[in-house]
């Protein structure tokens, strides 16, 4: 029988004054972030708290069937979503596109593009504004990434990071 973890939390230690009149210390042990698994291994759940125990960012992941992530929803308590991110698949589990959800209901969208052999080759990234934003090309030589570059759409400004 194999054991799957379900949890893990990490907690902190605080000293603080009980008593200033009588200088007495105490020891304080509060949960400091937590994260939650699915019976396959996959994240469900990742919650960061403050150091009074409130959830100061959660973040929500679902999976669909084939234990693809669908969507990760970022919030800064547990009702309060700032963002989410929902993704689509292409047959063969690759991403092909990629949506970054806002709260006013507007959404930028990354789309993948992939070679013969299965390799991501670029990612277009288009603003709500229906605008490029970036697009990130990948050259490979056989399996070995030699380099990605990145150019800003609106500032024409270029990264060439080498591998």
């Amino acid at each position: 029988m194999t054991m799957k973890i379900k949890s893990v939390k990490v907690f902190r230690k605080e000293i603080i004054l009980r008593s200033a009149s009588a200088q007495e210390l105490e020891e304080v042990t509060k949960i400091h972030w937590e994260i939650h698994y699915n019976q396959e291994g996959k994240k469900i759940k990742d919650v960061r708290y403050d150091s009074f125990e409130r959830i100061e960012h959660l973040v929500v992941f679902k999976y669909d069937d084939s234990g693809n992530l669908i969507e990760e929803t970022i919030c800064e308590d547990e009702e309060t979503v700032i963002e989410r991110r929902t993704l689509e698949y292409d047959s063969k589990s690759k991403i092909n596109k990629e949506f970054l959800h806002y709260m006013d209901g507007s959404f930028d969208t990354a789309e993948y593009l992939y070679n013969q052999s299965g390799q991501l080759v670029e990612i277009k990234k288009i603003d709500s504004d229906d605008e490029l934003e970036e697009i990130t090309t990948y050259k490979y030589d056989g399996d070995n990434l030699l380099y990605n570059f990145l150019v800003h759409a609106a500032s024409s400004l270029a990264n060439f990071i080498l591998n």
